[in-house]
């Protein structure tokens, strides 16, 4: 399975991994970083799902019963240490997970975590 990260997934989707970053620069410092990281998750997880998808855009259907993936995550400390992937939410027609953050593909939203890339990109969303 070939690797995902944000300027792949731009390439994929046709964006322009630059000019389509969002202007945080009004926001608080504190929650930039994480701003910026919910983006590129938005972005790399679309490129995934298009990719699991047959090369067509996927959005997530709740009235049809199939199943859709969130990773969960463990914290040592707020501050990030020990963060780690835990387990995941397995989502059916109810549901509690966003959907630009599911995956289509229970593998790969595995592969996905245990990339050191995109690991980082949830670690900066989710912590300090």
């Amino acid at each position: 399975m070939k690797k995902i990260n944000y300027e792949n997934a731009c390439k994929a989707l046709n964006y322009d991994s630059e000019k389509i970053l969002p202007d945080v620069s009004n926001c608080p410092e504190e929650h930039r970083e994480s701003m910026i990281a919910d983006f590129k998750l938005i972005i790399i997880i679309e490129a995934i799902n298009m990719r699991d998808n047959d090369g067509k855009k996927w959005m997530p259907d709740y009235t049809d019963g199939s199943s859709k993936y969130e990773p969960i995550f463990t914290m040592g400390s707020s501050s990030g240490v020990g963060f780690a992937y835990y387990y995941y939410g397995h989502w059916l027609t109810r549901t509690y997970s966003g959907s630009r953050l599911c995956y289509k593909n229970y593998d790969s939203m595995i592969d996905a975590v245990n990339d050191k890339e995109i690991l980082a990109l949830y670690k900066g969303r989710y912590t300090r």
